[in-house]
């Protein structure tokens, strides 16, 4: 198995240009590919039409748990610090 990091980076989630990160640490039996990736943008998309409400995390570890099942093993950072 191998262990790789994922970073989703949303854009302008305020409307004044601020953006949200989110990384999450997977382990899968195979490198993450364009595929992969694809079909984490279009489960991200997917989620935001089927849910009224959403924020970043949420929809970032919905779509984790799609495409890739249980191999979640860690989100980052275990701490936010804001200034």
């Amino acid at each position: 198995m191998k262990t790789q990091i994922i970073r989703f980076l949303e854009t302008d989630v305020d409307g004044c240009g601020s953006n949200a990160e989110v990384m999450i640490q997977v382990r899968i039996d195979e490198k993450i590919t364009d595929e992969m990736k694809h079909k984490l943008i279009d489960n991200i998309n997917e989620i935001k039409k089927e849910w009224k409400e959403w924020d970043t995390d949420s929809i970032v570890k919905e779509a984790c748990e799609r495409v890739f099942g249980s191999g979640i093993t860690g989100w980052y950072p275990e701490i936010d610090i804001e200034f």
